[in-house]
């Protein structure tokens, strides 16, 4: 077993879950969705409240590897490429992570012993902080060399922001919650990012299926059924179509 797994949950672009230091059994705990103020909406969109974390630390979160235990496919990471998915951070100036990460996201394609697929082999994929006092809001996109001088800003960047963390007992995070920015559309179970359609997330508990990420922890583990679903007061979206292998870390 890896010696720094953590899991990660994204949502809209992206919908993970996230992790910490390995240790046996990992218990994921589920982030209390915000009360509703009085005379508020509660099928208002985005949810009262929703908002990345106050309280987030980016030396921390880039610590050790992330493993996606569920996601949205990407333009770079299709369906099929979304097996055993792990992210690394890494920062362009370890004195300062704000100045930057650069992103590296490893994850095989048909399969968990597929072919393995990488964006670090590719142009760099960066998340950089708009506003240093809400490190929790990041930008991830791609960075040609030399473009992000000529236009601006990266080539299809969109928020990432953590809108929920939970630390192990050992310190550092043990799982995050990702979104890509408030979702704004109103669907059957609840708020939804853009044009997702949302579905019912799996039952609790260990059963057929589960995401490899999960299946790769030690057998007494059965994190599946302590990891949040999704995000609280956001309708579940689809899945990654993981498969049981104990190979992925």
């Amino acid at each position: 077993m890896h010696a720094t797994a953590r899991f990660l949950a994204l949502a809209a672009l992206c919908l993970a879950l996230g992790a910490a230091q390995a240790r046996g059994a990992r218990h994921l705990a589920a982030a209390a969705a915000p009360a509703a103020a009085p005379g508020a909406n509660s099928s208002a969109c985005p949810p009262y409240g929703f908002d990345a974390l106050e309280d987030f630390n980016v030396t921390d979160y880039i610590s050790a590897p992330w493993y996606v235990l569920a996601q949205l496919p990407l333009i770079y990471q299709p369906v099929d490429q979304l097996y055993c998915t792990q992210a690394r951070y890494v920062p362009l100036n370890p004195e300062d992570p704000l100045e930057g990460l650069q992103v590296i996201n490893f994850s095989r394609k048909g399969g968990v012993s597929g072919e393995p697929v990488s964006t670090g082999a590719g142009p760099s994929l960066v998340a950089t902080v708009p506003d240093r006092s809400q490190p929790s809001k990041l930008s991830v996109g791609f960075d040609f060399p030399g473009a992000s001088q000529l236009v601006g800003t990266q080539f299809g960047s969109g928020p990432y922001w953590v809108i929920a963390a939970g630390e192990g007992e050992q310190g550092g995070y043990e799982w995050a919650i990702v979104s890509s920015g408030p979702p704004t559309a109103q669907g059957a179970d609840g708020c939804v990012f853009a044009d997702v359609s949302p579905r019912a997330a799996p039952p609790p508990g260990p059963g057929p299926g589960p995401p490899a990420a999960l299946a790769c922890q030690a057998a007494d583990a059965s994190p599946a059924s302590h990891a949040p679903a999704h995000a609280p007061g956001v309708a579940a979206g689809p899945s990654n179509p993981f498969s049981p292998s104990h190979a992925c870390l």
